[in-house]
């Protein structure tokens, strides 16, 4: 019953509607094209000068060595190296210059045939499938004793003291001090959270540019250079308040939280408690708040329009969480 309220607050308070599922990625920076049902094309605006294979390689160092080890990773292979002039009409106010990548980080499907399920549902067991063979190569690459609950708490504090950049006027709504308070009062039932986790290798940046669809399948599931070491709930967070919390425009359903929700239980029921991973997509909201205001970039677009009212939503269902419990 706890499970149905919860999911009911959820779908009221962010006004869900029905995904619309057909739809590929299009939108800029990322452009992904469909040839012949077997190459995918990513181009990407080029932000940092990749002049060889091994510069993109260090940047997926993870995911680079469980490759090297066998196990089934998405592809990392620069086909074709330099920039290539793709035309105006992809960003009219550049010179249309992108760095082009050739089947990089997409999944190694054996049949897209195969996966004729809903798309989601495709993406998820694969995601668990890919954790599940990187978990066993994990000692080789991490020392386990290393990452701990209070290491990961240091991560959670990590930008806290840069919210004191923070002007006093841009605080006065009090929206950045309940955030931390909020934080604060739950650290010791995060930290027990977090002892019950299983350490896998995560993605590390979960939002629908980085999932290609096309139909009912998932196709390509892109950018892991934020792929790293840590708890299967860091991913989960970042789902909701991806897909959930910050993206105006895909709002989630409840059915594919209940998706995700049931998959996830099976696999580690600790992993699934929405008050918890709350905390932590609050965390994410206030470090890139904290960076933002460090670099004097407070006012821009993405911090006024995504993710203050992110913050302000998190907070909102939290307090919805805590009324449920009185």
């Amino acid at each position: 019953m706890e499970r149905d309220r919860i999911l009911k607050i959820v779908k009221d308070l962010y006004g869900m509607k029905e995904l619309e599922i057909e739809r590929v990625i299009s939108e800029y920076p990322f452009t992904c094209k469909v040839r012949n049902q077997l190459k995918y094309y990513f181009l990407k605006k080029n932000r940092l000068v990749m002049s060889n294979r091994r510069s993109i390689r260090n940047r997926h160092s993870i995911i680079t060595f469980l490759a090297d080890r066998g196990v089934k990773t998405p592809r990392l292979l620069l086909i074709k190296d330099g920039y290539q002039n793709v035309g105006q009409n992809i960003l009219p106010d550049k010179k249309g210059f992108f760095y082009e990548y050739e089947c990089v980080e997409m999944y190694d499907w054996v049949d897209m045939q195969d996966y004729t399920d809903n798309a989601f549902d495709s993406w998820v067991e694969e995601y668990f499938r890919f954790a599940e063979n990187a978990a066993e190569y994990f000692d080789m690459y991490f020392d386990r004793n290393s990452f701990t609950v209070d290491k990961m708490m240091k991560k959670v504090l990590l930008y806290w003291d840069e919210l004191d950049y923070i002007p006093s006027d841009k605080r006065k709504d009090g929206l950045i001090d309940k955030a931390i308070n909020l934080i604060i009062d739950e650290q010791k039932a995060l930290v027990e959270y977090l002892q019950k986790q299983k350490i896998t290798v995560i993605h590390g940046d979960l939002n629908r540019k980085n999932i290609g669809v096309q139909g009912d399948n998932v196709v390509a599931l892109l950018d892991f250079e934020r792929s790293g070491v840590g708890y299967q709930a860091e991913d989960i967070a970042m789902f909701l308040y991806e897909f959930c919390i910050k993206d105006k425009e895909w709002k989630e359903s409840q059915s594919y939280i209940e998706h995700f929700q049931k998959r996830v239980e099976v696999e580690n029921p600790q992993v699934w408690n929405l008050r918890m991973l709350l905390i932590l997509a609050a965390n994410s909201f206030l470090g890139y708040i904290a960076r933002s205001a460090k670099n004097n970039n407070l006012e821009s677009d993405f911090v006024r329009t995504v993710f203050l009212p992110g913050l302000q939503k998190t907070v909102e269902i939290f307090g919805e969480l805590d009324s449920l419990r009185k």
